[in-house]
């Protein structure tokens, strides 16, 4: 709420709306004083569940805890960098950054730095995913917003990681090539809206950095590109309810149905390690044996597209005809966690004006 209010005094000039971000941004950091690996849950985690406050102790990595603090936090920071040199900004910046260093940041730092163990250990595949985009995403937010470089820096690594394991070697690394192609992510074949999130907490960041003239869009041969424009094709599929568009190798399902019915008593997984779908039943798993790449939840959310667009379209000249329909079809970008109002802040500002009666009043008049 904080980021559209942030927003919206910008598109209106309306003070209240300043008023009221600063409100909200104020309220987390004086209310909320827990959010700890394992512990006493507070009234906004429970309310965030839709679930009454209570005293029993909360395993909160198992409730998204380290991703929905990254939500929130990657939000408010950037609604406060919208309301930088207001009146309130410095008092708040320094109550919300504190708050921040005592009690949202150590999750996100656990799972990361616990991610990064793994992987100097080499345990596990498949590590990097919407999570981490989100927590990068956060991380980028809070080291602009307080002139952090060391947290800078570390969100840069952390980027090119992520989009590294998480975009680029599908399809390109041998040993991620064999049935896959370029453009899937590791949450591709899990559901869409998850790889969505994943996408544009990635964008968000590379616009960031892009701000602070470093170029993170071109990370890992330009593997967003390519990602952005597949998953456009598959959230388009759904949009005109035709499996046609889709590659021959995939297959579109129903909103959160499995591959196949679930017998009684067992239950349909896709496992993100070993990219499999397995079904389990009386404590046997069994693997999904089809050659076909289901494809599930393929809804749009508002995922940064816009901004992503108006960076490899609008600034590079990139086509990206997918990309440009799905826009067109679902203009304008909401506000969804930590992405979203991209037609306010991004679309049609980089030239290649491309979406008809949006730039009519911009075209010279007919000779």
């Amino acid at each position: 709420m904080a980021i559209k209010q942030a927003t919206a005094f910008h598109a209106t000039g309306d003070s209240r709306h300043a008023v009221n971000a600063f409100a909200i941004i104020k309220a987390w950091a004086a209310t909320n004083k827990s959010w700890d690996l394992i512990g006493q849950n507070g009234p906004l985690e429970a309310a965030w569940h839709g679930q009454q406050p209570s005293n029993k102790s909360w395993d909160l990595i198992g409730q998204n805890g380290p991703l929905e603090a990254a939500w929130g936090i990657a939000a408010m920071a950037k609604a406060l960098e919208l309301l930088r040199g207001r009146q309130q900004f410095e008092a708040v910046r320094g109550q919300f950054l504190a708050w921040n260093s005592s009690v949202m940041l150590r999750q996100m730092d656990h799972y990361m730095n616990d991610t990064l163990d793994k992987v100097a250990k080499g345990q596990g595949l498949n590590l990097f995913g919407n999570w981490h985009s989100s927590i990068v995403d956060a991380y980028m937010s809070l080291a602009i917003l307080g002139d952090d470089r060391a947290r800078y820096d570390k969100a840069m690594d952390l980027f090119h990681r992520t989009v590294k394991d998480y975009v680029w070697k599908w399809g390109r690394d041998p040993a991620f090539s064999k049935g896959r192609r370029p453009g899937e992510i590791t949450e591709t074949l899990r559901d869409m809206y998850h790889s969505q999130f994943g996408i544009g907490g990635l964008l968000n960041v590379a616009e960031m950095a892009w701000q602070q003239d470093d170029d993170l869009y071109c990370s890992n041969q330009y593997a967003l590109v390519t990602a952005m424009e597949l998953h456009a094709r598959f959230v388009r599929s759904a949009l005109l309810k035709d499996p046609s568009l889709l590659p021959p190798e995939y297959a579109m399902l129903e909103f959160k149905q499995p591959p196949f019915k679930a017998a009684p008593s067992s239950t349909w997984a896709f496992d993100i390690k070993d990219q499999v779908w397995r079904c389990t039943k009386d404590g046997t798993s069994s693997v999904l044996n089809d050659p076909r790449k289901f494809l599930r939840d393929i809804g749009f959310l508002p995922a940064a597209w816009e901004v992503g667009y108006n960076h490899f379209a609008g600034r590079l000249g990139l086509a990206m005809p997918e990309t440009a329909a799905v826009l067109q079809a679902y203009w304008p970008e909401w506000q969804e966690f930590h992405w979203g109002l991209g037609s306010l802040t991004h679309g049609d500002t980089a030239g290649l004006l491309w979406r008809a009666g949006v730039n009519s009043a911009l075209q010279p008049p007919a000779s």
